[in-house]
């Protein structure tokens, strides 16, 4: 952030943060998540299990399971990187549960061992189920096969002036190696803004009317609707190469794909009109600070207010002020704008 040296300075910042994973330590950790942890009876759930350090699983563990039954996977996902002088790995299994009748449900400690010997051992997991049935990932394109390109948009239906964030997803079965934007839509009817690429993408786990997909995302951009109604952002088109794998099989064998060009399908989207035309949308801070506690008579003191958020800043103007016994100078407003996802 900047501060302008000025009786009254307005610093405008904003920042889009999507979580970002840290280094593996050096030593083996597992974890497990249960996602969505709140499930309707019948409904299908993933169940991740993540190992982080040299750590190559042997064979598929058993899983302590209460009302929660197995009906796909695990998949199997090793993963070495190197990433600014520093490597780290990270072996993933992948499970598609169903959940049972309506109370408790739970996942126990899960004890995995690899060719060595070694063993790590997962923190239990507690779940709610609940009466009916609960809605599953939605479905992605029906043509296209696999893989495919799928974009959405997050919030599905942002207000005029609100931000929302366009991602390009790969979604496949397998593990993709290697993808390339090759276009992108005009956004037409947004304002758009480039979003930082992320050093280490992972990729989603989708439950698509009961098969388990990777969604990987490809690039994002922050979009701000200009106006009302019923607004179509058009395809985007990659190369992309994915080696094949089977959810349902451990430690299954890949084969290379030759790359590939693939096109998503249009994506239809209704921005509402926004409840006060006159501000903003989004979430925002307002921070006031002075460059000194203590002033004399006749001495000049800076305020700095900080806005910061996700909203379309630089359509908001500096905060007026007025300080008793004081006179106060225009403002002077920088706006300093990065947008990131990690």
């Amino acid at each position: 952030m900047r501060r302008a040296a000025a009786v009254l300075s307005a610093v405008f910042a904003a920042a889009v943060l999507f979580g970002g994973r840290a280094a593996a330590a050096d030593l083996p950790s597992a974890t497990a998540t249960l996602s969505p942890s709140e499930l309707s009876a019948g409904q299908t759930a993933v169940l991740q299990i993540e190992v982080n350090g040299s750590f190559r699983v042997s064979t598929a563990p058993v899983l302590p399971l209460t009302n929660l039954t197995v009906v796909a996977g695990p998949s199997l996902e090793n993963r070495f990187e190197w990433i600014n002088g520093r490597s780290s790995s990270r072996t993933v299994l992948v499970y598609q549960v169903r959940a049972g009748k309506p109370g408790h449900a739970s996942v126990g400690a899960i004890r995995l061992v690899d060719g060595s010997g070694r063993a790590v051992t997962t923190a239990p997991i507690t779940a709610e189920i609940r009466n009916g049935i609960g809605a599953e990932e939605p479905a992605a394109p029906e043509t296209g096969g696999d893989p495919l390109l799928v974009s959405r948009l997050d919030p599905p239906a942002p207000y005029v002036g609100q931000q929302a964030v366009w991602t390009l997803y790969l979604v496949t079965r397998g593990q993709a190696e290697r993808g390339e934007v090759e276009s992108l839509p005009d956004f037409r009817g947004f304002w758009a803004e480039d979003l930082e690429r992320e050093g280490n993408v992972q990729p989603q786990v989708w439950n698509i009317r009961g098969t388990l997909y990777r969604a990987y995302p490809m690039i994002r951009k922050a979009l701000f609707a200009t106006r009302a109604g019923r607004i179509s952002i058009g395809p985007a088109r990659a190369r992309v190469s994915v080696r094949s794998s089977v959810f349902d099989v451990f430690d299954s064998p890949l084969a290379d794909a030759a790359p590939i060009e693939k096109e998503c399908a249009p994506l239809a989207v209704s921005p509402r009109p926004s409840p006060d035309p006159g501000l903003p949308v989004g979430k925002f801070a307002l921070k006031l600070s002075l460059d000194r506690p203590r002033v004399a008579a006749g001495q000049a003191v800076a305020v700095t207010a900080q806005l910061s958020g996700d909203g379309r800043l630089a359509d908001v103007a500096a905060p007026s002020l007025t300080v008793a016994g004081a006179r106060v100078s225009e403002p002077e407003t920088r706006l300093s704008i990065r947008r990131t996802t990690s």
